[in-house]
C-alpha cells in the first residue's frame, strides 16, 4: 500500500535524563517521513529495551497523530553527527555537549544553542 511504510534507522533515545543510541526497524500503517534536524518524537516502551511505541504527526493535519511500533536495539553509546558524518561517543560526553548547548528535548529544549564564546585569558 502507498500509505504504509517500513524500514530501519538510527537515532538517539532521550529518557530519564540519559541518552543512548538506538537502532530500529519499523512497519507502520501510515507513511513515515524522516525527521529533520533535531526533531524528536514522544515515545513509550511497549517492551522495555525491545519495542517502542512512537507518536508521530500526520503531516498536513495539525494536531493529528498516529502511532508506530519500533523494534529496537539500544546501544551503550550515543550517536553523534557532524558535517554529515555519523560517529559515536559516550553518553557522558554527549550529555556534556547537551549542557553546553542548553539542549534537553525531554524538557522542551528541542534546538541546541550556540555556546557563549569564551574570552581568551591574557598573560601578564
Amino acid at each position: 500500500m502507498l500509505d504504509e511504510s517500513k524500514g530501519e534507522g538510527r537515532a538517539n533515545l532521550f529518557a530519564n535524563g540519559d541518552v543512548h543510541a538506538l537502532d530500529f526497524n519499523f512497519e507502520c500503517s501510515a507513511k513515515l517521513k524522516p525527521s529533520f534536524g533535531y526533531e524528536t518524537y514522544p515515545a513509550k516502551w511497549k517492551k522495555p529495551g525491545e519495542e517502542l511505541v512512537i507518536l508521530l504527526p500526520v503531516f498536513g493535519k495539525k494536531g493529528n497523530y498516529f502511532t508506530c511500533n519500533f523494534k529496537t536495539d539500544v546501544k551503550d553509546f550515543a550517536y553523534l553527527q557532524h558535517d554529515g558524518i555519523m560517529s559515536s561517543e559516550t553518553p557522558a560526553k554527549f550529555k556534556t555537549w547537551m549542557i553546553k548547548h542548553d539542549y534537553d528535548p525531554e524538557h522542551g529544549k528541542n534546538i541546541p544553542t550556540k555556546p557563549e564564546p569564551q574570552l581568551a585569558e591574557t598573560k601578564q
